[in-house]
Formats: C-alpha cells, structure tokens, sequence
C-alpha cells in the first residue's frame, strides 16, 4: 500500500504545481496587465482554473497507481474476505480521488480573496471530478482482472474517455446544426438531457452558470452527471467483485483437488 500511496501521491503534488503554474501565468498575462478592477477577469480565471484541472486530471488517470489490486489475482492478500478487500482498496481510491480534486481549493480561494468574489460553491464542480475519477478507475479496476493485453487495456479506457468527454460534443455540435438550433447558453433547454453524461460539458455550462451565465434547466446536468458516474461504479465494482472470486475460486478448486490427488497417492 505504502508503493501506491507514493505514487499516486506524487501525481497529487504534480496536478497541484501544474495548476498553480496555470494560475500564475494566467494572472501574470491577464489579470496583472488590466488597470482597475474587473470582476469578470477574476470570474474567468476561476472558470478556466477549474476547466483545465478537470481536463489534466483526465491524463493523471491513466498513470493512477493500481497494484494493491492486481496482487488480487495472485491471492497474496491475506486476514479479509475478497468483497471486504475490494471494498477496502475502492475506499482508499475515493480518498485518493477526493484529495486530487479539492487540494485546488486553496487556489480557488485565492482567486477569490483577490477578485473579491462571494456566493460561489466551488464544491460541486470539483465533486462532479471527483465522482468521474471514480468512474474511470474503476473501470480501470475492473480491467485488471481480465486476462488480456495491457495495452488493450489501456487503449478501451483512452476510447471510453474520448467517446464520454470529445465525441459527445462533436455529436452536439451536428446535432444542433442539423436541428438549426440556436444555443446561447450550455445549460439551454434544447440540448438533450442525454449529452450530460459528459462531465466536461456538465462542469463548464456549471461554472459559466455559478459566474452570471443564465440557465433555462437549473442544475437537472450535474444531477444526471453524477447519476452516470455512480452507476459505471457501482456496475464495475460489482463485475470486479464477480470476477476475482471466480478466479480465486477456480484456483481454491485446483488447490484442493491437486491436495486431494497427493493424498490418495
């Protein structure tokens, strides 16, 4: 544990100095260039700080530590019961997933502190992160116990990212030029619920609707964005548990039987 810890910790302290990299350069070239104060640069740099966390926590996922799981298969670890240990790692994950997102919060509140911003619930935008991360890892999790190529592995997930946060919006883009229809908002009504499961979408037309942007659907996006997450959690975890017992059980089985052989010999 102590392995997965490290390094997924090391992931944690590069996703923070890349964001505050990110912050200070958008100050030095944005906010520190303008005379007087202009609450809109400040609401900006909130809305383009957490968009682009979002989207650099995306390429930490692939590189997220797994090894506490793969030792599953190879029946090393020992004093609970498979459902328990399972459980136990996706509960260090969370914790893991939690401390990614909100340890942007002390930037944030700095943005807020100079740009005198109030009324704002950073929480939400950096949970809907949290609540993908989750997702995405676990089926990661769940890709471990399958007897295939890595890089197959590797590649399903590239294609279940890719699909969720850029295809969805390509497919918006004709939908809506096929539709002839006039979006003057991300949270508009004529965009279909369904294109929600795309936590991108969900976060920007959030944050643009946390800083002033109208909205005709209110927060009915993050409620089927979460929903989506926690249903690809709950279905992979559940095939992770069904898979490592089947396999622990089959060799359980062939111990036995090879035992049982020795015996009678």
């Amino acid at each position: 544990m102590d392995k997965v810890y490290n390094r997924n910790l090391i992931l944690i302290l590069v996703y923070l100095i890349v964001d505050t990299i990110f912050l200070a350069g958008y100050m030095f070239m944005v906010i520190f260039q303008r005379e007087g104060y202009e609450p809109q640069v400040y609401k900006d740099a909130y809305v383009y700080l957490v968009t682009f966390s979002f989207i650099f926590s995306n390429f930490l996922f692939m590189l997220w530590d797994k090894g506490e799981l793969e030792n599953l298969l190879d029946n090393r670890l020992k004093g609970l019961g498979i459902t328990k240990t399972i459980l136990r790692y996706y509960r260090n994950l969370f914790i893991e997933i939690i401390i990614l997102a909100f340890v942007l919060v002390p930037l944030i509140i700095a943005i807020f502190i100079i740009g005198n911003l109030n009324h704002i619930n950073f929480v939400l935008p950096l949970f809907i992160q949290a609540a993908w991360g989750m997702a995405v890892l676990s089926i990661r999790g769940y890709l471990v116990t399958l007897k295939c190529d890595k890089l197959w592995k590797e590649l399903f997930i590239i294609l279940f990212m890719f699909t969720v946060i850029i295809l969805t919006i390509v497919f918006l883009y004709f939908y809506s030029q096929y539709g002839r229809l006039v979006i003057t908002t991300v949270y508009d009504n004529d965009i279909p619920m369904g294109f929600f499961v795309n936590p991108l979408l969900t976060i920007v037309g959030l944050l643009y609707l946390q800083t002033g942007s109208p909205t005709y659907i209110g927060y009915i996006p993050v409620i089927y964005t979460i929903g989506f997450c926690v249903f690809i959690f709950i279905l992979s975890l559940l095939l992770t548990i069904k898979k490592v017992s089947y396999e622990l059980g089959g060799k359980n089985i062939a111990k036995s039987s090879s035992g049982k052989n020795i015996e009678k010999a």
